[in-house]
């Protein structure tokens, strides 16, 4: 039988790690419930690797959105929970969301809740959304937690739109750029060596260096292509090493401009879901321990388990927070505001509001930014080319006046 290890949490807050041996995931989350633990994160080491776990699941954002909001609607309206999964698999027009709401409508008419219906489907709902839906079934405010749910999906949605669209740019910039500096070197170079009938001698060294780096695109083209290839693959399979993505993020953090822009994005994604976890009921600690499993970036979600940690002993969420060094003074000031008060939810979910509108600065701030940087890039890598291949050229006008 499957060995999982897991991390939980008990009445009093505290995080405590351990291990079961059950038949399926179903039965363990039942045998944790009955020990009177709340599950926070569950795997089985024997299937584990030092690549990092895919956090994609079946269902797209879209389709979570949509999944919440109307669940939310029907639920408000009085239907009952096995109604509205029926209700949904039977409009929808996409063969893979229907075939989960058959299972989630099935594993609900054996008795069980609808957040242990979606844990008993593998990977097609997020930890995130399993563990809400739970606090939404303890605190009677079911309907309440599907409508924040779909607000979440909504914002992350717009936010991964924005942020798509920040790197179109760059991304057919840098497309151009390219394909101008292969062409250059593979017609316009080759030609210009033919003038001067392959002597490289006398020409002067930047243009020799161009002449040769011509030859290398000409001839050695499959063994350059074969490299790019092998570069891109491995780049994606370092990126799932977790120690390599580890550094990646972190330099992500400390670079200069971008750094600033990503620590606000960080940022509002960080108060959004804080905000939504906090104000369901759920403790602190829980909260930002599911929090960190929601951010892209691995760096940051290492230094809250420090968090977790230092609130256990006591410590403010604040002070805390403040010694990662990783979100802005503003978001830190906020939250010692709201423990100052004793309103740490509504703090934050002003706080949460404020750093949206701040992360679409932030991505047009980024767009505004990147335009110029591309453009000055591709002028100085055109005119060095140009430069070079002008330079014999002058001097062989100058020979034929003498």
């Amino acid at each position: 039988m499957p060995h999982y290890k897991y991390k939980a949490m008990n009445q009093k807050g505290k995080v405590i790690r351990g291990d079961l041996t059950c038949a399926n995931l179903h039965e363990f989350h039942n045998s944790v419930n009955d020990l009177g633990l709340f599950c926070i994160d569950v795997k089985e080491p024997e299937h584990e690797s030092d690549f990092l776990k895919s956090t994609k699941t079946i269902l797209k954002q879209k389709h979570l959105s949509l999944f919440c909001k109307q669940f939310s609607s029907m639920l408000s309206s009085g239907l009952q929970i096995s109604q509205i999964i029926n209700i949904l698999q039977e409009q929808s027009q996409n063969g893979v969301v229907k075939d989960i709401l058959v299972q989630l409508y099935q594993s609900n008419q054996k008795g069980m809740d609808l957040s242990e219906a979606m844990r008993s489907i593998p990977n097609a709902f997020p930890t995130f959304m399993e563990n809400m839906v739970e606090a939404g079934e303890k605190s009677g405010s079911l309907d309440v937690v599907m409508e924040k749910l779909s607000e979440h999906y909504e914002k992350e949605i717009k936010l991964n739109g924005k942020i798509t669209q920040a790197l179109m740019y760059p991304m057919v910039l840098s497309f151009v750029t390219v394909t101008i500096v292969i062409l250059i070197f593979t017609l316009v170079i080759p030609r210009l060596l033919g003038m001067f009938g392959g002597d490289l001698s006398t020409m002067p060294f930047a243009t020799r260096l161009m002449m040769q780096l011509s030859s290398l695109f000409v001839n050695y083209w499959p063994m350059l292509l074969f490299l790019v290839v092998a570069v891109v693959i491995g780049g994606t399979f370092a990126l799932r090493y977790k120690p390599f993505r580890f550094q990646y993020d972190r330099l992500k953090l400390s670079l200069p401009v971008i750094g600033a822009l990503n620590s606000t994005v960080l940022a509002a994604k960080f108060a959004r879901t804080l905000s939504m976890l906090f104000s369901s009921g759920l403790p602190i600690v829980q909260s930002i321990e599911l929090t960190g499993s929601t951010l892209s970036n691995i760096y940051v979600t290492e230094m809250l388990n420090g968090v977790i940690g230092d609130i256990s002993k006591g410590e403010l969420l604040s002070v805390s927070l403040d010694k990662l060094g990783v979100f802005p003074h503003l978001l830190i000031t906020m939250f010692t505001v709201g423990e100052e008060s004793g309103s740490l939810d509504e703090m934050l979910l002003k706080t949460a509001e404020y750093y949206d509108t701040e992360s679409d600065s932030a991505m047009q701030k980024l767009v505004s930014l990147t335009e110029p940087v591309m453009i000055i890039i591709l002028g100085v890598i055109v005119a060095i080319i140009i430069i070079s291949v002008m330079q014999p050229i002058y001097g062989l006008y100058n020979n034929m006046g003498k």
